[in-house]
C-alpha cells in the first residue's frame, strides 16, 4: 500500500469566523498556495505547533483578516 502524503491547509478567516481546510491534490499546488498564503497572512501555524485537535494531515494553519479576503480567494483558486 502506498504511503500518500497530505497536502492540507487550514485556515481561521476573521471575516466569517470559520475556519476551512483545503486539500491539494499535490505538492506543486500545495507550494503554490502556501507561498501566496505566507504574503498575506497575518499568522502561521506550523502543525507541530497546532493542537491536537487538528487532523495529522494539516501542515499549516494560517490566519486571514478581513481586508485580505480578495487576496485569500484568490490565493486558494490560484493554487488549484
Amino acid at each position: 500500500m502506498q504511503n500518500a502524503k497530505k497536502f492540507e491547509i487550514a485556515c481561521y478567516m476573521a471575516w466569517s469566523g470559520t475556519e476551512a481546510t483545503f486539500r491539494f491534490d499535490d505538492e506543486n499546488q500545495y507550494n503554490a498556495a502556501r507561498s501566496l498564503l505566507n504574503r498575506i497572512a497575518k499568522g502561521h501555524l506550523r502543525s507541530d505547533e497546532l493542537s491536537p485537535g487538528f487532523s495529522n494531515a494539516v501542515t499549516d494553519f494560517y490566519f486571514i483578516e478581513e481586508q485580505d479576503r480578495a487576496a485569500f480567494h484568490e490565493a486558494i483558486r490560484d493554487a488549484k
